[in-house]
C-alpha cells in the first residue's frame, strides 16, 4: 500500500486496526523522522499532518525554533553551560557575584581579568576606559587599632567639633580626624 492509498481511506477504519495503525506509524515516522508520542492520542492532527504531506508534499512542522540564533547585543559570548551558574570573582577582597544569563560587559572584563577566561566561547573587548585609583593617605591612624583606638578618638572629635564623617567606613573616619586634627 502506497502513502497516497493510505491516506485516501477513511481515518476510523485506520484507527480501529492493528496493522494500519503500525502503517500509519511508520508513514509517519517515514514522512516526518519522528514516531509520535502517543499514536493514539495524536492520531486525528498526525493523520491530518500526513495527509496534508501525501498531497501537497510539504512539511508543514516547524523546526524554526531549533534553528533560529539569538542575536547578542552584547560584545562576547558565555558558553551554554554556565549561563545558569553563578559567577564570581574577588577584587580588593570583596567578592562580586552574578548569573551567568545576567552579566554585563564590565563584569565580563573582570571575570576575563581574574583568569576565567575558559567560560567564555568568545570574549569580551578589553575596557579602554583607565581607571584611576585614589592615593591612599598614609597617616598614624592607619597603624593604630581601629576599634580601641580609632573609634574612641572619632567619637570625641565629633562631639567637639559638631561634625560626623561622611560615613562609618574605617576611610571615611580617618579622613574626618585628618582634616580635623588640631
Amino acid at each position: 500500500m502506497t502513502l497516497h492509498e493510505f491516506v485516501g481511506l477513511s481515518p476510523n477504519i485506520i484507527r480501529r486496526d492493528k496493522e494500519l495503525m503500525q502503517l500509519y506509524i511508520n508513514f509517519y515516522e517515514a514522512a516526518f523522522f519522528i514516531i509520535p508520542n502517543c499514536a493514539g492520542c495524536s492520531f486525528k492532527n498526525g493523520f491530518k499532518k500526513l495527509k496534508q504531506y501525501a498531497i501537497t508534499g510539504k512539511k508543514n512542522i516547524k523546526f524554526d525554533k531549533n534553528t533560529n540564533e539569538m542575536k547578542s547585543k552584547k560584545p562576547f559570548l558565555l558558553k551554554p553551560q554556565f549561563r545558569n551558574k553563578i559567577l564570581h570573582y574577588k577584587k580588593d577582597g570583596k567578592v562580586y557575584r552574578s548569573y551567568g544569563y545576567d552579566l554585563t560587559e564590565q563584569f565580563a572584563q573582570e571575570l576575563v581579568s581574574s583568569g576565567k577566561s575558559e567560560i567564555f566561547s568568545t570574549l569580551p573587548k578589553a575596557n579602554k576606559s583607565i581607571e584611576v585609583n585614589e592615593p591612599e593617605i598614609v597617616s598614624k591612624y592607619d597603624s593604630m587599632n581601629y576599634k580601641k583606638e580609632v573609634l574612641p578618638l572619632y567619637k570625641e572629635v565629633k562631639e567637639s567639633s559638631y561634625k560626623k564623617a561622611k560615613s562609618n567606613k574605617k576611610k571615611d573616619i580617618i579622613e574626618f580626624l585628618i582634616e580635623n586634627e588640631s
